[in-house]
């Protein structure tokens, strides 16, 4: 089980470590959206298309868990977690290239905030050490929506947040 954790959060340090940059462009967006634009700031991922942010904890939160939930209930359930979320990340990474929706994964020893920016200017801020579960998926839509899927169902949340809105 530690195995298990120790890759999950391996693999995410090791996607983000790659894009922790002043400015990453992306042009790859779905047909209904504008231009796909994300970028770092600092410690800050800005997310301004259609969009799958995937996030996985920093070591400060995977201790503090630890001693929340206790050694041996924390690795039950990050090995779970780690199960569903590699799950997911296969599938949304075969759907996400197929429909043109850029994937992000985001971890939380080098991102502190991702903003989701509107396409009216505004933006939502997700903190990825706050949220409840040790790791998660955002699905994003410029036009105001920033959900957190259920990664137990992933392709049933995919369908429903993507392919209701194209």
């Amino acid at each position: 089980m530690k195995k298990a954790l120790l890759l999950v959060v391996t693999a995410g340090l090791m996607a983000c470590s790659g894009n922790h940059k002043k400015a990453d462009v992306n042009t790859t967006a779905p047909a209904a959206s504008g231009s796909a634009v994300s970028s770092h700031s600092s410690d800050t991922m800005v997310v301004s298309s259609w969009a799958v942010v995937c996030f996985t904890p920093s070591a400060k939160k995977v201790n503090r868990m630890k001693k929340e939930l206790g050694e041996n209930d924390f690795y039950t359930a990050a090995d779970d977690v780690a199960y569903y979320m590699g799950e997911a990340t296969i599938f949304l990474d075969s759907s996400c290239k197929a429909d043109g929706i850029k994937m992000y994964m985001c971890n939380g020893d080098s991102v502190s905030s991702v903003r989701f920016m509107l396409s009216n200017g505004s933006g939502l801020t997700t903190l990825p050490d706050t949220l409840t579960e040790l790791e998660g998926i955002y699905f994003f839509d410029p036009a105001g929506r920033r959900y957190a899927a259920d990664i137990t169902d992933i392709s049933a949340e995919y369908e429903r947040f993507f392919k209701k809105q194209q």
